[in-house]
């Protein structure tokens, strides 16, 4: 049974919603620790190897997927970067010719869509962590650091960043 309390005017919060909102607290200290230019301490959990993957899927995209490969390989946080390409052979062998080394690129071989490329990535990263980012996103620097921070946390089994959703945070 989940305990439930009160904070602030009464409003009932579940345990796993502190446990939230203390996540989500610390995410802000890191974004706040950016802005002011010390950053997340360089020694959280270097020994996690983490793969980032990037599903795509339109040859029409490919300046906005070259941005998000630009994005992974400017973090702080060492990673390996995988792009998975979603039942099209036309962006594929062009991302074969385009890509700079050690960028993985695969063709998904699971079922059409996001989730099926990603899925693929998943599978064949030999990473300890696995992270997301849309072929139409850039991540900015420092994106990953903390989520990796986060997964030190116990108990937490997955992290999400603070999005701002186009807003100058």
């Amino acid at each position: 049974m989940t305990a439930v309390t009160t904070q602030g005017r009464g409003t009932p919060l579940s345990d796993d919603l502190h446990e939230h909102t203390r996540i989500m607290r610390d995410f802000t200290t890191a974004r706040e620790l950016r802005r002011l230019g010390t950053g997340v301490p360089p020694s959280a959990h270097p020994q996690w190897t983490v793969g980032v993957i990037i599903a795509c899927f339109d040859v029409g995209r490919m300046g906005l997927l070259m941005q998000a490969m630009q994005s992974v390989r400017d973090q702080d946080y060492p990673n390996k970067l995988i792009v998975v390409v979603d039942h099209n052979e036309d962006l594929f062998v062009q991302l074969i010719n385009a890509v700079p080394g050690g960028v993985s690129v695969l063709r998904n071989a699971r079922s059409r869509g996001a989730a099926g490329a990603r899925n693929t990535g998943a599978l064949k990263s030999d990473c300890d962590l696995v992270a997301f980012l849309d072929d139409d996103a850039s991540a900015q620097v420092g994106w990953l650091r903390p989520l990796v921070c986060a997964m030190g946390e116990r108990d937490v089994v997955g992290a999400s960043p603070y999005a701002t959703f186009g807003l100058v945070p």
